[in-house]
């Protein structure tokens, strides 16, 4: 997978530790809510990867079993308008709480809500924008 290290900028110690899925991914974008609490991350894999800063209970996952290093993302979902693999996209927290706005190369624009504490995002509006070829 690939790890995301979240660093104290004062005194150069790691924060915290998290894991983005088990395969290998780039990393297109990464954007902290307003008040640090959360981090969004997107990545060639057209998800979006929702992470939780707080200290607090670490989610059970069959990563934790496997021993493998960083936690897991609380909340992902998927880009349903990325035509292709590793379609560049961006994500930032929307200006309503637990909202979530991604915006891809290809023209499309998504507008998920989450909820921190069940970890579910749901998407509330999808559209493609403009028409790419190749």
């Amino acid at each position: 997978g690939t790890i995301i290290r979240v660093f104290d900028t004062v005194t150069c110690t790691v924060l915290r530790e998290l894991r983005r899925g088990t395969n290998p991914a780039i990393i297109f974008c990464l954007n902290f809510s307003s008040d640090s609490s959360m981090l969004c991350v997107s990545s060639n894999h057209n998800t979006v990867h929702l992470f939780s800063l707080n200290e607090g209970k670490k989610k059970k996952t069959p990563l934790r079993k496997l021993s493998l290093p960083g936690e897991v993302s609380f909340s992902r979902f998927q880009l349903p308008f990325c035509t292709k693999k590793a379609e560049v996209c961006i994500c930032a927290f929307g200006p309503q709480p637990e909202s979530i706005i991604a915006v891809s190369s290809d023209g499309g624009y998504c507008k998920f809500n989450f909820d921190r504490l069940h970890g579910q995002c749901t998407r509330q509006t999808c559209s493609l924008y403009l028409e790419m070829n190749d």
